[in-house]
């Protein structure tokens, strides 16, 4: 099968499905392989990295600052 037979097969199937899990699962798959693709200045392990704090993020589990608190912190500990 080409690849072209293929994306319209994949086209078809994901057109007329109503299985929203099997839509996540599809688009979380090109999400990852779409990262996975790219070209990027960091290691894998950096990678694996961000995309732990990610998920930690997304969870809702980590700790994120406004640009203005990052601001005063940064003024705080280094008289910037």
């Amino acid at each position: 099968m080409s690849a072209l037979e293929l994306r319209h097969k994949l086209q078809e199937l994901m057109k007329y499905t109503n299985d929203l899990d099997l839509a996540k699962a599809f688009d979380e798959f090109v999400e990852k392989y779409k990262r996975e693709k790219s070209t990027s200045v960091l290691t894998k392990a950096q990678q694996k990295e961000v995309e732990r704090r990610r998920e930690k993020h997304l969870a809702g589990e980590g700790k994120s600052y406004t640009l203005e608190e990052f601001k005063q912190e940064v003024s705080a500990r280094y008289g910037i």
